[in-house]
């Protein structure tokens, strides 16, 4: 019997982390855009900035939804890899979210926050891409 973690699980709680963390930081900027705390201008470039952050992590994370087909054979995941996607998202989805909840706070500006998010996002990439990549791309083992 082979070990591991249901690869639908494991992709499910993977997607969820990331789509709660962006959601999370949309939500921050967009209270300050309701409050008109910020400017059309400011909103709009911060959209911009954090839809970047996000967009290869959740674009790759929906097109493996798209692409990939129900199976009827259940499939396990090795828990290695499952593990690494989770840790390195988590370090990631911190290093961009807690500067946008220090914005919700009142201890940094929004432009502050996210050259933050950004530039540690950036410097993080090497470290998520390959473990996130790896883990979507792996097909699993049938469970027996």
């Amino acid at each position: 019997m082979i070990k591991g973690i249901p690869s639908s699980t494991a992709s499910l709680t993977i997607s969820i982390l990331w789509l709660f963390c962006f959601f999370l930081a949309l939500a921050i900027l967009s209270r300050l855009a309701f409050a008109e705390t910020i400017e059309h201008s400011t909103f709009t470039s911060s959209l911009d900035q954090l839809t970047a952050l996000y967009v290869p992590y959740i674009g790759g994370i929906l097109g493996y939804y798209f692409a990939t087909k129900r199976r009827s054979a259940r499939r396990l995941m090795s828990r290695g890899p499952f593990f690494a996607a989770i840790v390195v998202s988590v370090i990631w989805n911190l290093a961009v979210c807690v500067p946008m909840l220090s914005v919700a706070f009142g201890r940094l500006a929004i432009e502050d926050a996210l050259k933050l998010a950004t530039e540690s996002g950036t410097k993080l990439s090497w470290l998520v891409a390959p473990a996130i990549g790896y883990f979507f791309a792996s097909p699993g083992k049938e469970a027996g």
